[in-house]
C-alpha cells in the first residue's frame, strides 16, 4: 500500500513540471512563513505544502531530488531562528531573542571564560562537552553569538539531512518524511534552536549516531557501528539522558555474528568503545572543568525525587536546602531505609506519566485542542509502529531497533517526566522517532548491499569524526593556547560606581531603535515596542527584575552582555554583566570602558542554581 502511494507521488508530475511546482511552492512558503505569518509554519497551509514537497522529493532517487530534499529540510528548520531574533523572543533560556539567561547563562559565560584560559564553573563542569564545543564555535566566529548560533543550527540540520537520507534507504520515503517533521517539532517545540543549551550538541550527535548504526547494519560495516557507539556515548555525555540504551545496544552487538551466539569479543569491543566515549568526556572535564563540580552531578537530586515517590528534583532542595547535589546519596539511602516502597512507586509513577500522549509528545506547540488531537494521533502511530516492528522479519535491523527502544524505555525512571524528562531524552529522540515513522514505513528486508562509492558515501563518518574532534580536542586546544586578558587601562570612577570594560562583539548585543525606524525588529536592531512587548507578555517572567529593567531602555541605547575584563582573572567565577549605554559609545570590534552603577538582580527563586544571580550595569 505504501509503495503504491510513493509510486503515485513519483508519477504525479514529470521532471520539468515538478521543478516548476517546487519552485513556486517554495516561494509561497517563504512569503507566507517569513513575511506574513506571526511565526514560521504556524501557517497550516505552509506546513501542509512543505510536507507534500518533502514527500515529492523523497519519493525520487535522482541526484537533483536529494539536493532538493536537503534544501527543503534547511527551509524547514532555519526560519525559526529568524523569528527568534525578529520577535525578541523571551523564555526561560533567552531574553531579547539573543541573550542567554537561566541555565544557558553559565554555559555562555564559561565558554567566553575559556578563551582566557580560565576553568569552567562547577555548574558547566557537569556537562563540559557542550560548553567546550560552544567555546570553539565562538572562537571561530570572533565571539559573534549570532554567527555561532547559526553555525550550530546548520550542524544540527545537516545531521538530520543525513539521518533522513538513511531512513529513506532503510525504511522508505514516507518514513524519512515523518522523521524530519517530528524532529522539527522536537527541535522547535522544545525551543532548542538558537538557544545556548546542551541539547544542541546532544541532538546532532544522537542523530549522527543513529545514522551510523543504520548505515553500518545496511552496509555490513562494523567500523561504522563502532563509530556510532562512540558518537552515541558522547551524545549522552553532552546531554545526559537515556543511558540504558548503551548496554542494550552492546548486548545486541554481541550477538551480531554468523552463529547468532553471544561473542565475548564483540561484547568487549563495543564496551571498550562506549567506555572510551566516557573517558573522552572525563578527559575534557579534567582539562577545562572545575574541581568543585562533577560529571552528571545533578543526577542525585533527580534520583532523590524518584526514590521518595516521584516528587521531582525540587524535593531535594526543599527538604535539604544548601546541600550540594553531589551529596544527595546519603539522603537517598536514608529515605529508602525509611520507606523502601517509595522507589518502586516512583518508578511506576514515572512510567504512568510518560505513557500519557500529552507527555510523550509535549514538544508539539499547537493550540491545546490541536495538540491533544495530534498527540493522540502520534500515540496511535507509536503503537502501530511497535506492532509493525514486532511483525517485521527477523534481521539485524529489527533486533537493533528492539534493543535501542528497550534501552530508551528502561531509562524512563531515570529521566522522569516530572523533571522535564522528555527534554532529557533529546540525545536519543531520533531513536524514539523510529516508532511513529515505522507506522508509515516500508518494511525493510535484510540488506545485501555492502558498498557505497565516492565522497558522499564517507561523508557521514567524516562529519561525525569532525564533530567529535571539535568537541573533545577543540576546547583543550583553546585552554592550552589561551592568553590572559589584555591589561585594560584603568579608569577612575566615583565612589559606589563600578569600572566596567566590555568587548563590543558584532552579533552579541542589541541596539534599541525608534518604533518607526524600520518595519520590523531583527536582532541586533530592536524596536522599543517589540522589546517591551516580548518582555511583558510572558506570564512566568523567568527573569523578572531584569526584564523590567529592559522595558525601560530607550531608543539610541545599546545593551551589551559579556565579561567585565577588569575582573579577569581575579574573579574567575564572575557571571555575565549587562551594560546599557548610549549607542554612539558602543563601537563594534573594540573594548569599551564605562563607569556604571551596579544593580544586583535576583529572581523570584532567589539564589537557586538554575536562576543564577546576575549583575546589570546602568548609566554611563
Amino acid at each position: 500500500m505504501l509503495n503504491k502511494i510513493q509510486s503515485r507521488f513519483r508519477n504525479l508530475l514529470s521532471t520539468p513540471f515538478r521543478f516548476i511546482f517546487i519552485a513556486l511552492a517554495i516561494f509561497f512558503i517563504s512569503y507566507e512563513s517569513i513575511y506574513q505569518s506571526s511565526d514560521h509554519l504556524d501557517n497550516i497551509y505552509s506546513l501542509v505544502l512543505l510536507v507534500v514537497l518533502l514527500g515529492l522529493s523523497f519519493c525520487y532517487n535522482d541526484r537533483w531530488s536529494e539536493w532538493i530534499s536537503a534544501f527543503l529540510i534547511f527551509l524547514f528548520f532555519l526560519p525559526p531562528l529568524f523569528w527568534l531574533w525578529r520577535s525578541a523572543h523571551y523564555d526561560q533560556s533567552v531574553i531579547a531573542g539573543i541573550f542567554p539567561i537561566g541555565d544557558a547563562e553559565p554555559y555562555y559565560s564559561d565558554a567566553l571564560r575559556l578563551h582566557y584560559g580560565l576553568p569552567l564553573t562547577a555548574f558547566s563542569s557537569r556537562r563540559p562537552l557542550f560548553t567546550g564545543f560552544l567555546s570553539v564555535i565562538l572562537k571561530i566566529t570572533g565571539q559573534n553569538l549570532q554567527a555561532a548560533l547559526i553555525i550550530i543550527a546548520v550542524m544540527v540540520i545537516l545531521a538530520i539531512v543525513l539521518l533522513a537520507n538513511e531512513f529513506k534507504k532503510s525504511f522508505g520515503a514516507m518514513a524519512a518524511m515523518a522523521v524530519v517533521v517530528l524532529l522539527y517539532y522536537c527541535y522547535k517545540g522544545f525551543g532548542f534552536i538558537g538557544i545556548v543549551r546542551t541539547e544542541q550538541l546532544g541532538l546532532v550527535l544522537g542523530a549522527l549516531a543513529l545514522t551510523l548504526f543504520l548505515r553500518g547494519i545496511r552496509l555490513q560495516k562494523n567500523g561504522q557501528i563502532l563509530l556510532g557507539m562512540l558518537t552515541l556515548t558522547l551524545a549522552l555525555s553532552a546531554r545526559a539522558g537515556t543511558f540504558f540504551i548503551i548496554p542494550t545496544i552492546i548486548l545486541w552487538g554481541a550477538f551480531q555474528n554468523q552463529n547468532k551466539r553471544f561473542s565475548i569479543t564483540q561484547f568487549g569491543v563495543l564496551s571498550g568503545v562506549a567506555l572510551s566515549g566516557f573517558l573522552l568526556n572525563f578527559f575534557v572535564f579534567k582539562t577545562i572543568g572545575n574541581s568543585l563540580g562533577g560529571l552528571f552531578e545533578n543526577f542525585g537530586s533527580t534520583f532523590y525525587g524518584v526514590a521518595t515517590g516521584y516528587r521531582s528534583w525540587v524535593a531535594f532542595y526543599v527538604e535539604h536546602p544548601g546541600v550540594s547535589e553531589s551529596a544527595a546519596w546519603p539522603y537517598i539511602i536514608s529515605a529508602l531505609r525509611q520507606n523502601p516502597w517509595n522507589l518502586p512507586l516512583g518508578v511506576f509513577r514515572a512510567y504512568v506519566d510518560y505513557l500519557k500522549p500529552q507527555t510523550m509528545f509535549e514538544f508539539l506547540y499547537f493550540s491545546p485542542e490541536s495538540q491533544t488531537l495530534a498527540a493522540y494521533f502520534l500515540y496511535a502511530c507509536v503503537f502501530f509502529g511497535l506492532f509493525r516492528l514486532i511483525r517485521m522479519r527477523a534481521s539485524s535491523t529489527k533486533y537493533f531497533l528492539v534493543a535501542a527502544l528497550a534501552g530508551v524505555f528502561l531509562s524512563i525512571p531515570f529521566t522522569p517526566p516530572s523533571d522535564q524528562g522528555i527534554r532529557a531524552m533529546t540525545s536519543t529522540m531520533p531513536f524514539f522517532m523510529i516508532l511513529p515513522a515505522l507506522s508509515i514505513s516500508s518494511i525493510p528486508t535484510q540488506s545485501t548491499e555492502t558498498a557505497e562509492n565516492g565522497f558522499r558515501a564517507s561523508f557521514t563518518p567524516i562529519y561525525a569524526l569532525f564533530l567529535i574532534t571539535l568537541s573533545v580536542l577543540g576546547p583543550v586546544a583553546i585552554k592550552v593556547s589561551a592568553q590572559p586578558a589584555t591589561e585594560i587601562p584603568p579608569i577612575v570612577c566615583p565612589h559606589g560606581i563600578t569600572p566596567l570594560a566590555l568587548w563590543v562583539r558584532p552579533g552579541s548585543y542589541i541596539r534599541l531603535i525608534e518604533n518607526d525606524a524600520q518595519s520590523y525588529s531583527l536582532v541586533p536592531d530592536l524596536r522599543v515596542k517589540d522589546l517591551r512587548l516580548s518582555t511583558s507578555k510572558n506570564p512566568l517572567d523567568y527573569f523578572s527584575e531584569g526584564s523590567s529593567v529592559l522595558r525601560r531602555v530607550q531608543p539610541d541605547q545599546t545593551v551589551l552582555v559579556g565579561l567585565n575584563l577588569y575582573l579577569l582573572p581575579q574573579n574567575q567565577n564572575q557571571k555575565l554583566v549587562w551594560a546599557i549605554v548610549p549607542t554612539e559609545d558602543a563601537v563594534a570590534g573594540q573594548i569599551d570602558r564605562f563607569c556604571a552603577r551596579l544593580v544586583v538582580i535576583t529572581n523570584r527563586f532567589g539564589q537557586d542554581r538554575i536562576y543564577l544571580e546576575q549583575s546589570l550595569h546602568l548609566e554611563r
